[in-house]
């Protein structure tokens, strides 16, 4: 069977350790530019599909609830983590028996690696940090732009003056949009449009013991494990270096001039749209033709506490075969 290795996880939460006692102070603008950047419209992308030809394809309303449609993504990308994480396909044969053993072997060994005191004292410190370093990423990708870098405040108002607002459209057909994108992504991740349904009904037939009281502490883990991605892909710096807090606090300095983001009318009412792919109007439209109306009555277990722990594991290589007996 796959399980957490007891040895290692004990180990990465001494690594840890340092990233969870960072303390630096972020400036307001950090979150009305990200706002501000999460209401602008996604652009198409390379061969993507804009909005507006989303907004021509005509799609019929879904029956789904909002919440049924948060879950079923859920529960596609929860798929997907499970096996790089675990190297489990819930959808395979055998797969079902593997993840509830491997589910045991998390209520097991959860419990005996007790995280210390600094893990929930810094959390906040953490997210907030994890927001900055993820909105500096963000700018870069978007408007090619390096916040920390001289003049930044000025090349970010231009850039921000000159976005396209966001093509007039009701609400209720941009979380239309947003639905059917999210169904599309699921669908894609289950082997095509074809396997969505076959695949939820499966997923629907899973019993698994409950993992709620191991969230809180894979969430931490999750948070801080990020949190040293994020140092190092978007400051270049080590997250292991003894002078870390002095080097962030350094490296972050900039960000105090950059004045708030008045965020315009036309943004701040905007609903938030994914990019679409070029392959979404004709998954779309696929997906309308589906009789969506059997999902009501299925009941998608609670794959998220099994997904975060997914990606824990692949990001610092927990899972073992044989729970590293003898290590």
């Amino acid at each position: 069977m796959t399980c957490l290795c007891l040895p290692r996880l004990r180990a990465l939460v001494g690594h840890l350790v340092p990233t969870a006692s960072l303390r630096v102070a972020l400036p307001p603008a950090v979150a009305s530019l990200n706002a501000a950047l999460s209401a602008l419209p996604p652009g198409a992308g390379a061969g993507g599909l804009s909005l507006q030809a989303a907004m021509r394809l005509g799609l019929p309303p879904l029956p789904q609830p909002s919440v049924q449609i948060e879950q079923i993504a859920a529960s596609a990308t929860a798929v997907q983590q499970l096996a790089i994480g675990f190297g489990i396909d819930p959808l395979a044969a055998g797969g079902p028996s593997r993840l509830v053993l491997a589910l045991r072997s998390l209520r097991l060994h959860l419990p005996q690696v007790p995280l210390p005191p600094v893990f929930s004292l810094g959390m906040r410190g953490a997210m907030s940090l994890a927001l900055a370093l993820s909105t500096i990423a963000r700018v870069r990708a978007m408007f090619g732009i390096d916040l920390l870098a001289p003049g930044a405040a000025l090349a970010l108002k231009a850039a921000l003056a000159a976005s396209v607002p966001p093509p007039p459209m009701a609400p209720v057909l941009a979380l239309r949009i947003a639905a059917y994108a999210k169904l599309a992504a699921a669908a894609q991740a289950f082997g095509g449009v074809g396997r969505l349904m076959p695949a939820l009904q499966m997923l629907a037939r899973l019993e698994l013991p409950s993992l709620d009281a191991g969230v809180g502490p894979l969430a931490m883990l999750s948070l801080f494990l990020g949190l040293q991605a994020s140092i190092r892909s978007t400051l270049g710096l080590d997250p292991s270096a003894p002078d870390l807090q002095l080097r962030l606090a350094a490296a972050l300095r900039p960000l105090a001039a950059l004045p708030p983001i008045a965020i315009g009318a036309a943004l701040s009412t905007a609903a938030p749209m994914p990019s679409l792919p070029s392959s979404f109007a004709l998954d779309a439209q696929a997906i309308a033709g589906l009789g969506l109306g059997a999902l009501a009555s299925l009941r998608l277990p609670n794959l998220a506490p099994l997904s975060l722990a997914a990606s824990v594991s692949a990001a610092a290589g927990l899972a073992s075969p044989d729970c590293c007996a003898g290590a």
